[in-house]
């Protein structure tokens, strides 16, 4: 093999290495779109609207009473009256419950919904939610029956 051969195939292996190498080390931008969590009682979970400048809150607190917030650019926060969740679903957890909540996104006939989907750990349902103008909106209560 004559010298520029040799060249051009070190000058291939070297690029091909250095491109794995790049690839594998560079770590790629993540976001979250949605978070949950909770602390004696109280969960919170949040969600990115479909509009991308507005951020939903929705709070659960120890008496099951669900809250929903919108933060928006500027600061802007709008806030909805909190509703009981213990009328959707029936749980056999006592009067305080324990419940479990995260936020997404469904697309129902190319109309977009954030929802939040509510459940309580002995009900063997998940209750649906979402904000609108009117406020918080039960939309529907999942459940699998067993036979």
């Amino acid at each position: 093999m004559n010298d520029w051969k040799m060249r051009g195939v070190w000058a291939v292996v070297g690029a091909t290495l250095g491109i794995g190498t790049h690839a594998a080390f560079t770590t790629q931008p993540i976001s979250a779109l949605a978070t949950s969590g909770g602390y004696e009682g109280t969960l919170i979970a949040t969600g990115r609207s479909q509009n991308e400048a507005v951020e939903q809150i929705w709070l659960l607190d120890d008496r099951a009473m669900l809250s929903c917030y919108m933060m928006g650019q500027q600061g802007r926060v709008v806030s909805a009256l909190p509703i009981d969740v213990k009328q959707y679903l029936k749980g056999k957890g006592g009067k305080k419950g324990k419940f479990a909540m995260v936020t997404g996104r469904f697309t129902f006939n190319g109309q977009i919904s954030d929802n939040l989907y509510l459940t309580e750990s002995t009900s063997n349902a998940v209750a649906v939610f979402k904000l609108t103008n009117e406020g918080i909106t039960y939309v529907t209560t999942l459940s699998s029956q067993r036979n």
